[in-house]
């Protein structure tokens, strides 16, 4: 294993333990079951202090990648059956700005699971009492914003309209009132904007989003349950990161 470890650049220590980790076990050159050398010696040959090491193992534990056993070790996981939604990223940057199409269409599932649901709630607040009604009045405002801010967007570069199109989608399940839906589509972010980035490179890609926004915004503002389901399951199969570009 040594002969795969480098130097590190001390401006970033932990973050390039952890890149140079992640590499090793996304490549395959660190197996399942496989130990670790003692932070000691994993400091020593990749020239950092042992707290950088026990950092970046922390996060490679929460990741998934590796098991901590005090006093007794650091063994590889398999990350398929392990890993965190916080893996995402690394099998991002690992595969240089792409996903396997299993881990693609997974993640474009989760989302849509996630949109309905959030939308669901929504509709549920238009129906309930004063507060839920000021918080539904309040969603509405924030998507009709985010929706205007769109539409200024026709000559903006792919990567800003990753952005707001990512704002959009936040603003609909940070309102739903779910506290764990916000967290799970942050956890993404980076894949997220980064996929929609080539996706919004393609022409007609930004003016069918734009399209597809409003008729779930309408939709929701009218509280067509049906209408909205089916508006969500729409804007998931047209974002399912360019496999209909241009439609």
């Amino acid at each position: 294993m040594h002969k795969h470890l480098k130097p590190i650049n001390p401006t970033t220590p932990k973050e390039e333990f952890v890149r140079q980790l992640e590499d090793l076990i996304l490549a395959g050159r660190l197996n399942p079951g496989e130990k670790l050398p003692p932070e000691r010696v994993l400091a020593e040959t990749m020239k950092v202090s042992r707290p950088v090491v026990h950092e970046g193992l922390l996060e490679l534990e929460a990741k998934g990648l590796i098991t901590m056993k005090p006093r007794h070790g650091c063994w590889i996981n398999d990350y398929r059956r392990s890993g965190s939604l916080e893996l995402l990223n690394a099998l991002y940057r690992y595969n240089r700005g792409a996903l396997e199409p299993h881990l693609d269409e997974g993640l474009e599932e989760l989302r849509r699971i996630i949109l309905q649901a959030a939308s669901a709630r929504l509709l549920a607040m238009e129906k309930g009492g004063t507060e839920e009604k000021q918080q539904w009045t309040e969603a509405l405002k924030a998507l009709k914003k985010e929706t205007e801010e769109w539409e200024a967007l026709e000559t903006a570069t792919p990567e800003a309209m990753a952005e707001a199109d990512f704002r959009f989608y936040f603003a609909l399940v940070y309102h739903s009132g779910n506290s764990i839906f916000p967290l799970l589509l942050n956890s993404a972010r980076q894949v997220y904007i980064g996929l929609l980035g080539r996706f919004f490179s393609h022409p007609g890609a930004w003016q069918t989003s734009g399209r597809l926004k409003g008729a779930f915004l309408e939709a929701l503002r009218r509280g067509e349950t049906e209408d909205v389901r089916h508006a969500v399951a729409a804007m998931s199969s047209y974002a399912s990161y360019g496999r209909k570009y241009g439609e």
